[in-house]
């Protein structure tokens, strides 16, 4: 015991490795469908993508950690930060696909996402070494969900996990129409009457939910407002989700929305636990994925002061950051609408 830590943050000995290489990270990934070449420069790095044989190949020109190198060369390890990395392009590269698909008319075409990926590779321009993780990710199936899936299967929720694989697949706007299709099936199931706002409303009040949550309700009204407001503009007025961190988070903040939403007295405890289980498996999946594990981010993290840090030791203070967390910035919003 004596050989632990003060203290320990995720990717603490690769951000503080003051030894560093340059690389070319090339991501092999799966591909039906042919793509025209293309480059971006990134923060930056040099980003490409190329067709080699069937593959679809990005190559990402950065700097790195020469620990984070030398454990994917002798040990396979690091493979999570290589997705970190992978996450901040990703919107960039989605961008370019979406392009191509719309201007080609090529039906197959999609957004790609960590989970095409079937190989890394990390080059050090230097040495020439080479260091490769093969293999796809693969999740085994999650015992609490599978357990409560049978006796819990409603349309709601068929559409509330619709939501999240769509945006865990980076499709975004389908991301956006299944959260709303989710709620207006649990409107339809408890035979709300009224407009869609009416029946938010109705369903948010005081008479489905804690009391203590009642003074956050309005956050909850507000995001999924919106979100009906980005659904109606995608289905009826022309609107198209760009590939950006804002229209990502804004799907995030949707799912962890409904979360709360179906934390109500309709709803028996095990469907709740239902829900739970899939939000757990949803975080923890994007979480492996997302800028998270990109080291990155977790350098720029630390330039946060502890004092800014809020310290949370009373379940109202708990609730008040959990709910203000959720709120869906006003910013975000006309960002979205005015793209």
């Amino acid at each position: 015991m004596d050989d632990l830590p003060e203290s320990y943050y995720v990717g603490q000995e690769y951000v503080e490795d003051t030894n560093r290489i340059e690389a070319i990270i090339s991501y092999f990934l799966y591909s039906n469908v042919f793509l025209s070449p293309f480059e971006f420069i990134f923060n930056d790095y040099k980003v490409r993508a190329i067709h080699n044989g069937t593959d679809f190949v990005i190559l990402y020109e950065r700097i790195i950690s020469q620990k984070l190198f030398e454990n994917v060369l002798r040990e396979g390890r690091g493979k999570n930060f290589l997705y970190g990395y992978f996450h901040d392009i990703l919107f960039s590269i989605n961008t370019e696909i979406s392009k191509q698909k719309y201007l080609s008319g090529h039906v197959l075409n999609r957004p790609i996402s960590c989970f095409d990926v079937k190989e890394i590779t990390v080059f050090d321009k230097l040495t020439a070494n080479t260091g490769v993780i093969k293999g796809p990710l693969i999740f085994d199936s999650f015992p609490k969900a599978k357990e409560l899936a049978i006796s819990n299967d409603h349309i709601f929720i068929r559409e509330y996990i619709d939501a999240c694989t769509a945006y865990l697949y980076n499709n975004l706007d389908e991301c956006i129409r299944k959260q709303i299709t989710s709620l207006e099936n649990f409107f339809l199931l408890h035979r709300f009457k009224g407009t869609f706002n009416q029946k938010l409303c109705d369903l948010l009040s005081a008479k489905y939910h804690m009391s203590n949550w009642s003074p956050y309700m309005n956050i909850l009204i507000s995001n999924m407002t919106f979100i009906y407001k980005l659904r109606n503009k995608i289905v009826h007025d022309e609107l198209r989700v760009n590939y950006t961190h804002e229209w990502a988070a804004i799907c995030d903040w949707g799912i962890g929305t409904l979360f709360y939403i179906y934390q109500n007295n309709l709803n028996k405890q095990e469907v709740i636990n239902y829900i739970m289980s899939l939000v757990m498996q949803n975080n923890l999946i994007k979480n492996y994925t997302s800028c998270l594990q990109n080291l990155d981010r977790i350098e720029e993290d630390l330039k946060i002061k502890d004092n800014d840090i809020p310290i949370l030791d009373t379940q109202d203070k708990i609730d008040k950051h959990m709910f203000q967390g959720l709120r869906i910035p006003e910013m975000v919003k006309q960002t979205v609408l005015n793209e």
